[in-house]
């Protein structure tokens, strides 16, 4: 299916069917838009035209991830889209021209925003005070994190989310 035929069919499609519908599969990422991208890293772990697009389908590698970046400054955020099954192979991040020679896992994406855009869910993540300036969360919080991942990103969560904005 093209881009365009997936743009036309989610449009006519309530965001609760899509994220119900089992031809397609939910993709994660955690980000902090208050934390600029570390430009020592380009080449490492990502290339500056695919800053952002990074998704895993494991919910439990987006908490891990999670729980390795949310501290140090407020306004982390989970994005969480629907791709059609059939589609996601060809966005697999070791498929990919500028990521198949970065450091990455075997459940990583690259979706353009265009893509995620259609069926996307911003859900703001946990954050404490004392995690402010801060390299890295405590073990004590680490609990804290996974739960709420589990809570709120769960599929049924991320239906309800999705009811609660149609």
């Amino acid at each position: 299916m093209n881009n365009l035929e997936t743009q036309l069919e989610v449009k006519n499609t309530a965001l609760s069917e899509v994220y119900a519908d089992p031809n397609y599969i939910t993709l994660y990422r955690f980000e902090n838009p208050n934390k600029p991208f570390n430009q020592a890293r380009v080449g490492e772990v990502s290339e500056l035209s695919i800053v952002g697009m990074w998704f895993t389908d494991s919910i439990e590698a987006l908490a891990t991830y999670c729980r390795q970046r949310i501290s140090g400054q407020p306004g982390g955020r989970f994005l969480v889209c629907r791709v059609k099954r059939e589609d996601l192979e060809q966005h697999r991040a070791s498929a990919h021209p500028e990521a198949k020679t970065l450091d990455i896992e075997s459940d990583n994406f690259i979706i353009p925003p265009e893509i995620a855009s259609l069926t996307q869910l911003i859900i703001a993540a946990p954050w404490k005070p004392e995690w402010e300036g801060t390299k890295n969360l405590p073990l004590s919080d680490y609990g804290l994190v996974s739960e709420f991942v589990i809570e709120k990103l769960s599929p049924e969560a991320l239906i309800r989310s999705c009811q609660k904005i149609e």
